[in-house]
């Protein structure tokens, strides 16, 4: 919003700006929404924010003069690959020159805000520490190919690319994640011919260490570490003094980053007694669906008819008198009271009340 009048048209061209590098480039509506439903279910969620600059190379070969050489060489993004002179200037004028060239032209692919969410499990942080921003280090690390690390090197962003692909190989993968990457269990023979799919181990550290330039440099200073395996790729001063990260917890403890305990283990025990009461229920139900027959064998004129289940069963007198039902057991009501007290132990403990107002379209909707 701006601040003055003349401020709200460029206002409203950042809040356009904004509003589609987060919904059209982020889908921002389902990340906020997985990074909520994660921290309650694990009492801890977090969400990265980061800036993506993408480059693309593309290769070209020309016959250039000397200005045009001289054109490209103070080109920033130009990348001469080959310089061969093929004709020598004048000796008289030293002009007329020809020379072969051959150069990658840089283009910008993509440069905007990344939100995503991190799983718990790819996060590593300071225990001691009662927040994020507290923390003495944030370790953010995931698998990462060879190819990826190949583009940012190219990119000026990670130096050592040849010797960090040394140890490149198969990462190992929990269960968890070998059962839902079914294409990679399945291909997974074939991937480790090809160099540029070879995995490797990035980590992404936000720390602050001293320097220790001399023996009374003891002040610490962020940094930003990134490490493919234990190659350093990137070793940098955090001008910003601070890391990608923002997390929240359903449940907080003030002295630690992550409580003990969350929502789960608030609702658990009712939960269970919910499932109980539900498998009581059924169990009734079928019950008095598949009811015991008492009947007296006597008076079947053909007893095989009845093992056998044919439709037409002859007996002997009033079918009455010969099959009998084991009497319906009814339903509790006390089942039902029991689960509504469950569930007002639940509301009182999470702080979520239900409320209804009827069925009306706008009721509903409320």
């Amino acid at each position: 919003q701006g601040v003055t009048e003349e401020d709200d048209p460029q206002a409203e061209t950042m809040e356009n700006l904004i509003d589609w590098q987060l919904n059209r480039k982020n889908n921002f509506w389902l990340t906020s929404y997985d990074w909520l439903k994660i921290a309650l279910i694990e009492n801890f969620g977090v969400v990265k924010v980061w800036w993506k600059r993408e480059e693309t190379f593309k290769r070209f070969e020309i016959v250039a003069d000397e200005m045009e050489l001289a054109q490209l060489k103070a080109d920033p993004k130009v990348q001469i690959e080959l310089e061969e002179q093929t004709n020598p200037p004048d000796p008289e004028t030293g002009i007329g020159g020809v020379w072969h060239v051959r150069y990658l032209l840089r283009k910008r692919s993509a440069n905007h805000p990344v939100v995503e969410t991190v799983p718990n499990a790819e996060l590593y942080y300071d225990p001691d520490a009662k927040s994020l921003d507290d923390a003495n280090f944030v370790i953010h690390h995931k698998p990462v190919t060879v190819s990826y690390l190949r583009q940012q090197e190219k990119c000026g962003n990670f130096k050592n690319v040849n010797e960090a692909k040394e140890g490149a190989g198969s990462v190992k993968k929990s269960q968890y994640e070998t059962m839902l990457d079914q294409a990679a269990a399945k291909y997974g023979e074939h991937t480790d011919n090809d160099p540029g799919r070879k995995e490797v181990v990035l980590y992404e550290c936000y720390e602050k260490l001293s320097l220790q330039i001399d023996e009374n440099d003891d002040e610490l200073v962020d940094l930003i570490v990134t490490l493919a395996n234990d190659t350093p790729v990137r070793v940098e001063i955090n001008t910003m003094g601070s890391h990608p990260f923002i997390a929240i917890s359903s449940m907080r403890d003030p002295h630690r980053l992550q409580a003990f305990r969350g929502l789960s283990e608030l609702t658990r025990e009712i939960q269970d007694l919910r499932t109980i009461l539900l498998l009581q229920m059924a169990y009734n139900v079928i019950k008095n669906n598949d009811r015991q027959a008492f009947v007296d064998f006597n008076k079947l004129l053909e007893p095989a008819e009845l093992r056998d289940n044919e439709k037409v069963v002859t007996v002997n007198g009033n079918p009455r008198d010969v099959v009998q039902w084991s009497p319906e057991e009814p339903f509790s009501p006390e089942v039902l009271k029991l689960m509504e007290y469950g569930r007002n132990i639940l509301e009182n403990r999470v702080g979520v009340t239900a409320y209804n107002q009827g069925t009306e379209r706008d009721s509903l909707n409320k």
